[in-house]
């Protein structure tokens, strides 16, 4: 079996979130109701590998506890 065609659960992932938005934007909102700041942080970088900067992203989402998340722990938020 050849190698590339498999792919890490990350990819496939981020790759679900960015053909339904809607599935990545019920994933955050759950973290954020019943996820400790790890998740969080963990749900930050996906979204920001499927949509671009976690800061367009707080803002889309009107979301005013991630700048200071984003501001206390920035290497987590860029790995």
């Amino acid at each position: 079996m050849n190698g590339k065609l498999t792919r890490s659960h990350e990819d496939a992932t981020i790759e679900r979130f960015q053909k339904d938005p809607d599935l990545a934007a019920e994933y955050l909102d759950a973290i954020l109701k019943d996820g400790d700041e790890g998740e969080l942080l963990q749900a930050l970088q996906r979204m920001s590998k499927a949509f671009g900067r976690v800061g367009e992203i707080a803002d889309r989402a009107e979301l005013t506890q991630i700048p200071f998340i984003v501001r206390s722990h920035p290497k987590a938020i860029l790995k």
